[in-house]
């Protein structure tokens, strides 16, 4: 009687830990690579904005 418990209560346990280091579904890495893209698109204007302040001065 006590095999049972313990089995559903390892199942369970296996099940949560395995899902909780997916990477999620397909939306949620396409959002953070666009999310990484923006910031190295942000990245490059800034120092861009950089160069022109300092071709000024």
């Amino acid at each position: 009687m006590k095999t049972l418990p313990l089995l559903f209560l390892a199942i369970m346990l296996t099940v949560n830990f395995t899902s909780c280091r997916s990477r999620g579904g397909p939306a949620q890495r396409v959002g953070a690579e666009m999310d990484h893209a923006a910031y190295h698109a942000g990245r490059g204007i800034s120092k861009a904005g950089q160069a022109i302040q300092r071709a000024a001065n």
